[in-house]
């Protein structure tokens, strides 16, 4: 009898994990996530152009300039989607003022969208540095090739 019972417990138990999962997995897991490849040059002085559309291309930037390109956003579900941006870069030249690059590119932090509907994005890039006249160190050395990519991650909305 205890078997009996014994077993009947794991065999709740385990149904109790699978279908945790499967309620976590529904809704707190991306249904899709999708990385987009950036590049841009940094610059002293200049500004350059590049309009190839198999990544997002800033082309050469200097300090204050600014590169946007836009992104189109499809929900083709039945359901409601919310969209997350994450910025990583590969590597990062050295910077003498600590400031991290991710706050150079400016679109909205969560994006909502209804069932079968399309959306563009801008996504901005305005690379720089704070208290430039008042510094005496040498900011050259933030010049240069950076590239990485931004992750578009797409979640389900829980139906309420």
């Amino acid at each position: 009898m205890k078997t009996k019972h014994l077993i009947m417990g794991l065999i709740i138990f385990v149904l109790l994990i699978v279908v945790s999962f499967f309620i976590i997995n529904s809704f707190y897991a991306p249904l899709q996530t999708i990385p987009v490849n950036f590049d841009f040059t940094l610059k002293e002085k200049g500004i350059g152009f590049n309009t190839d559309v198999d990544s997002l291309h800033f082309g050469e930037l200097c300090l204050g300039c600014s590169g946007i390109k836009t992104i189109h956003l499809y929900n083709h579900n039945n359901f409601s989607e919310e969209v997350y941006f994450k910025v990583i870069f590969d590597q990062v030249p050295s910077n003498p003022l600590k400031i991290s690059p991710q706050y150079w590119f400016y679109f909205p932090p969560q994006v909502s969208l209804l069932p079968y509907e399309n959306r563009s994005i801008e996504i901005k890039l305005i690379p720089y540095l704070f208290d430039i006249n008042k510094t005496s160190l040498n900011i050259s050395s933030i010049y240069g090739n950076y590239s990485g990519r931004i992750i578009v991650s797409l979640f389900k909305v829980k139906s309420s």
